[in-house]
């Protein structure tokens, strides 16, 4: 579990014009990295900020992440592998792609070296954490977005969506 002490402890306040962030970095045993985390604050023009509970509560619910909600990530996440790598011209060669009968799912698998969700889920690593307040008719809510770095999707990664601790997409 998370306190706010040992978040204000090590975190750094970021404010610019039009965005207020706090950044700090905490250690994961489940993914088995440490893990960047940023809190965008919606209030971004006052000088402080607070932690509150739904924000705690948001950090809480992914810090208590087990074993049976990684499986699930596990199965969504080869989900996203398994699209994009049907849809997306990664420059394969030709031999290769030659090899699988112009099957570019096939191809990229080879290419990629990724055919479980096991292995799929091993070479996604945890870019960011990041808690978003956000008010929504007049009420502040918490959306929570699990950002990873992929090699199928290098450019925009995958991200895992919630919103009030609930489950929303995978994008």
């Amino acid at each position: 579990m998370m306190n706010k002490e040992e978040i204000i402890a090590t975190a750094e306040l970021v404010q610019g014009d039009y965005v207020k962030y706090l950044k700090f970095v905490q250690g994961n045993a489940l993914f088995g990295q440490e893990v960047f985390y940023q809190i965008f604050f919606e209030d971004y023009r006052s000088k402080g900020y607070e932690l509150t509970d739904k924000i705690m509560a948001t950090l809480n619910y992914f810090a208590q992440f087990d074993e049976e909600k990684l499986e699930w990530m596990k199965g969504l996440c080869f989900q996203h592998y398994k699209t994009c790598i049907a849809i997306t011209d990664y420059g394969i060669e030709y031999a290769l792609l030659e090899k699988h009968n112009n099957d570019f799912a096939e191809a990229n698998k080879e290419q990629f070296q990724i055919y479980t969700a096991e292995e799929a889920m091993a070479k996604a690593r945890i870019e960011s954490v990041d808690v978003l307040e956000q008010e929504i008719e007049g009420t502040i809510e918490i959306s929570l977005i699990i950002n990873f770095a992929v090699p199928w999707e290098d450019e925009h990664g995958m991200k895992f969506n919630f919103y009030k601790n609930e489950f929303v997409d995978v994008e």
